[in-house]
């Protein structure tokens, strides 16, 4: 059986109900929930990473600099990558650590940052 952890949420005048598995027989959550007949899969989104410096997609490569390179360049620090400095300049390193991001995350390893290394590097 499912011990489940319900309850009501009030945010901005609407109320929620959240289901929170606690454990199922083997102390493992399952998801998704079975609910009066509706299945819920109410598992947390992750939740992104923020350099602080820009929020932006812009396409971003060897020769910028300015905020989105910070921004990369402290993603990458957040992802686990060993970034020197947060210099705001996208120079051969960078490209360099970009391309190994991108082949350790399935995406093309061109050193480019498009709109899907973005979301990687914010969801890592």
């Amino acid at each position: 059986m499912w011990d489940l952890l319900l309850w009501v949420v009030l945010a901005c005048g609407t109320a929620l109900l959240v289901a929170v598995p606690l454990t199922g027989l083997d102390n493992e959550a399952r998801w998704p929930l079975e609910l009066g007949g509706i299945w819920v899969d109410a598992r947390p989104a992750p939740i992104a990473h923020q350099g602080g410096y820009d929020t932006g997609t812009a396409l971003v490569r060897r020769g910028c600099i300015g905020d989105p390179v910070r921004e990369v360049q402290a993603l990458l620090l957040q992802c686990g990558y060993s970034v020197p400095d947060v210099d705001g300049f996208f120079g051969l390193h960078l490209e360099s650590l970009v391309e190994d991001f991108q082949a350790d995350h399935g995406l093309l390893a061109d050193g480019v940052v498009g709109p899907a290394t973005w979301e990687r590097l914010r969801y890592c």
